[in-house]
């Protein structure tokens, strides 16, 4: 099922963003830091951002995947179409779900 994150889903979505993470860090240890990848705080900014795009991917009743994105309009260049765009902040299925297709099914629910 693909609902909406809310704030209530916070200690979920660190745990897999943590999961994001701790790959990031044990590969580029020269540009990612140990520490809380998803503060509280930027957790509820992303959340109450009504732009923003936050969804949940549950199953047995247990949130096995998110994508958060943020909305983003272009209008700086002159010479392109004022448009808008979601930047992906982050993508992610948890570790033991991975390899059965949800990351793409919760890309394509998301696009819709």
């Amino acid at each position: 099922m693909i609902r909406n994150l809310e704030l209530l889903d916070y200690e979920a979505a660190k745990r897999l963003v943590y999961q994001v993470h701790a790959l990031h860090y044990k590969n580029r240890p020269d540009i990612y830091e140990e520490g809380n990848p998803l503060p509280w705080e930027y957790y509820a900014d992303i959340i109450n951002d009504k732009d923003a795009l936050n969804i949940a991917y549950e199953e047995d009743n247990q949130i096995i995947g998110l994508l958060m994105a943020t909305k983003k309009i272009s209008n700086s260049i002159p010479t392109i179409k004022k448009r808008t765009t979601y930047f992906i902040e982050d993508i992610v299925v948890d570790d033991h779900y991975q390899k059965k297709g949800h990351r793409e099914k919760t890309l394509q629910l998301s696009i819709r």
